[in-house]
């Protein structure tokens, strides 16, 4: 490397020299001289192009050796510096907007995907990871349910997802919080998302889905804690309303009489499903 940059730059001084145009031309060729004008020009252009390439040489030297350095100090440290953390957050996944007009439970449980917007306001909205749900190594479920107005409230129930399936995290074993404060402790006889459907007739029938229910002995004994009413059920009074589909809940700290106890009986605008695939 040294030697070819000498004989190149020694080229280019020897051809062209520090004279100006007039100078080269007049200048005297002597023989036995790589140069003109003289053999004294030639040692000493040769003298000052050696000294400058012992000191490029010098430099591109040192330039190694803290490379070298670097590269050392960069391999000790890959195995110590930890990967940057990912953030964990929950994953919206489905959602039901009251009175939007499809019933909730054919969404859900279908196989196809609507092609809808998490953010659009008028429609129901489900992922694609709904349908790969066993594959996506799901940690906790969350279901919320928001209330616009008068005020703006939340109420969150979160599922142990670990090992679950679409279906079943959706159950009081897997239930690890909710709003409600006897829910674990008092007895249910439906916890599920496909809920209790009847069809007394054409005219009469009932699809409570996302249903979580503590009794049934008729319809002024229906105590609960949160039903989605799909189809304009209509059986019993406390589910007949304008809009479809409905979501119902307690507003109390424990469950609710539907039928008797109306005032507390909420009514949320969207109930929202997220995933968690990550600890907390």
């Amino acid at each position: 490397m040294a030697i070819t940059v000498q004989r190149v730059v020694l080229l280019v001084f020897c051809t062209w020299g520090d004279h100006t145009a007039a100078q080269r031309i007049t200048l005297p060729y002597h023989p036995g001289s790589c140069c003109f004008g003289g053999e004294s020009a030639s040692n000493a252009y040769t003298a000052g192009l050696q000294r400058r390439v012992a000191d490029l040489e010098a430099r591109q030297a040192q330039m190694e050796a803290r490379q070298a350095q670097l590269e050392v100090r960069q391999t000790e440290n890959t195995g110590s510096c930890p990967e940057p953390e990912t953030p964990c957050g929950w994953k919206l996944v489905f959602k039901v907007h009251a009175k939007a007009g499809p019933d909730s439970y054919p969404v859900w449980s279908s196989g196809f995907t609507p092609a809808n917007l998490p953010d659009d306001p008028t429609v129901h909205y489900k992922s694609r990871d709904v349908g790969i749900w066993e594959s996506l190594g799901i940690k906790k479920v969350k279901l919320s349910l928001y209330t616009f107005s008068p005020n703006v409230e939340t109420r969150d129930l979160v599922f142990n997802g670990v090992g679950s399936n679409k279906d079943n995290w959706f159950s009081k074993d897997r239930l690890i919080s909710s709003p409600w404060t006897d829910l674990k402790t008092e007895p249910t006889n439906i916890f599920s998302i496909a809920g209790y459907e009847i069809r007394y007739s054409s005219e009469s029938y009932l699809f409570r889905r996302f249903h979580i229910n503590r009794s049934n002995a008729g319809c002024a004994a229906d105590h609960g804690w949160l039903v989605v009413l799909d189809g304009n059920s209509n059986v019993c009074p406390w589910e007949r309303g304008t809009g479809n589909p409905r979501i119902l809940f307690s507003r109390l700290p424990t469950n609710v009489n539907f039928q008797q106890d109306p005032s507390n009986v909420g009514t949320a605008d969207v109930m929202a499903i997220y995933i968690k695939t990550c600890d907390d």
